[in-house]
């Protein structure tokens, strides 16, 4: 063993110290922010009004806690670069959209028509009526407000 050592030994600790190094560079360099998590989605229980985060293939309204079909996407949007966000408004599918939806594959070409055509969407406010996505309401609605801070940007849930 000593012969070992002083035939090798400048070069394991050589190595050694290398090793060291990089161990103490690694964990010492600062971690990235998680960013938004594009594959969830905001929801929101409209009788019982509590959020939850869900996949973003989700074709809503979902199940609610009471088994109605109460749980909508709730479409958040910020000014902020993303902190602070708002639900600018609410988003769920017709029936029928719905189950074509459902029994469509994801890449289906026909899926962007079936969306568009059974797309509902109102405001988050209490008591605002549901309506078609393509109507000239539901453009109004989806108007992003003038934001003073500068642009305003869709908010995906954190990773």
């Amino acid at each position: 063993m000593r012969n070992f050592i002083n035939k090798f030994g400048i070069h394991l600790f050589i190595i050694l110290l290398l090793t060291a190094g990089l161990l103490i560079w690694f964990y010492s360099r600062p971690r990235p922010k998680p960013g938004p998590n594009v594959n969830q989605a905001f929801y929101v229980d409209e009788e019982t009004s509590e959020e939850s985060v869900l996949s973003s293939d989700e074709i809503p309204p979902l199940p609610g806690k009471d088994g109605k079909l109460t749980v909508v996407r709730a479409m958040k949007f910020s000014c902020e670069g993303g902190k602070n966000p708002r639900t600018l408004y609410l988003l769920k599918y017709t029936p029928e959209a719905q189950a074509k939806l459902q029994s469509l594959l994801a890449d289906s070409p026909r899926r962007s028509d079936v969306i568009t055509a059974g797309e509902l969407i109102r405001s988050p406010e209490p008591h605002s009526q549901w309506i078609p996505s393509i109507s000239s309401q539901a453009e109004a609605i989806r108007t992003f407000p003038d934001c003073p801070s500068g642009q305003m940007v869709e908010v995906f849930p954190q990773k």
